[in-house]
C-alpha cells in the first residue's frame, strides 16, 4: 500500500472526505475534508487560531500546494513549522493535529508493533527535555 501511495496510484482519504467531479482542476476530481476540527485554517480551537494568527504555525501542504488539513511540522521530533518555514524550537505536535500529513495518528499502539505514535511521543519528550535543560543552563549561566 505504501508503494502505491508513493507512486501516486493510491491516495488514502479521511473517512469524512467528500469526493466530487470537477472538470476544471485537471484530474476531474476534487477531494474536500469535511471534518476540519484539527485543520489550522478551519478550526474553532483558540490555541490553533492564535498560533496561526501569530504566524507560529502554518498549514501543511503537499507538492502542488494542496492542503493536507494538518499542521506543518518537521520530521521527528515533530516541531511545529512557523510561517517562515522554520521549525519552532519549543513547539511540538503529535496526534490529531498532524493527521493528514501522518496517517492513523490516534490509533491505539499495539505491543511490539514499533508504533509511530509511540516513537513520536518519545522523540518529542526527549527534544522537550533537552530544550528545557538548555534553557535552564542558559538562564543560570546568562
Amino acid at each position: 500500500m505504501v508503494a502505491l501511495m508513493k507512486a501516486r496510484v493510491l491516495k488514502v482519504l479521511n473517512p469524512d472526505s467528500k469526493v466530487t467531479w470537477n472538470e476544471r482542476n485537471g484530474s476531474g476530481w476534487t477531494v474536500t475534508d469535511q471534518d476540519g476540527k484539527s485543520n489550522p485554517v478551519k478550526t474553532e480551537n483558540s490555541l490553533l487560531k492564535d498560533l496561526l494568527t501569530t504566524k507560529q504555525c502554518r498549514p501543511d501542504t503537499r507538492a502542488g500546494g494542496s492542503d493536507t488539513g494538518a499542521l506543518a511540522m518537521s520530521p521527528m521530533p515533530e516541531r511545529v513549522v512557523g510561517d517562515d518555514g522554520k521549525p519552532n524550537v519549543g513547539l511540538f505536535a503529535i496526534g490529531v493535529p498532524t493527521e493528514g500529513a501522518r496517517w492513523v495518528t490516534t490509533a491505539v499502539p499495539r505491543p511490539l508493533a514499533d508504533s509511530v505514535l509511540l516513537r513520536s511521543a518519545d522523540a518529542v519528550a526527549r527534544a522537550a527535555l533537552r530544550q528545557a535543560q538548555k534553557d535552564l543552563l542558559d538562564k543560570k549561566l546568562g
